[in-house]
């Protein structure tokens, strides 16, 4: 899909986008030169065409949602549990 020379992005740390320049390909492998001077090997799966493609790939982070309204304000209830009814024997 992409050739040697061309422009590519790919994500460092999963939230950071890096443009590097295509230098070698091998075995479903490119050889990245990154502008700071050093290089990479990635996979395909791992780069975008453009900016905006690789920004899209960054994963929010996970938030989980709780139905409680008190846990958001951050006011938390403890549930009472009821008495049992008889002793088990």
């Amino acid at each position: 899909m992409f050739r040697k020379g061309q422009t590519v992005y790919f994500l460092q740390s999963k939230k950071n986008v890096m443009q590097a320049r295509i230098i070698a390909v091998s075995g479903g492998f490119y050889t990245l030169k990154l502008a700071d001077g050093g290089g990479i090997r990635l996979r395909e799966s791992r780069l975008y065409a453009t900016e905006e493609d690789a920004k899209k790939a960054i994963q929010k982070p996970y938030v989980p949602v709780f139905r409680n309204e008190q846990f958001l304000t951050g006011e938390l209830r403890f549930w009472k549990l009821p008495k049992r009814l008889s002793n088990p024997i």
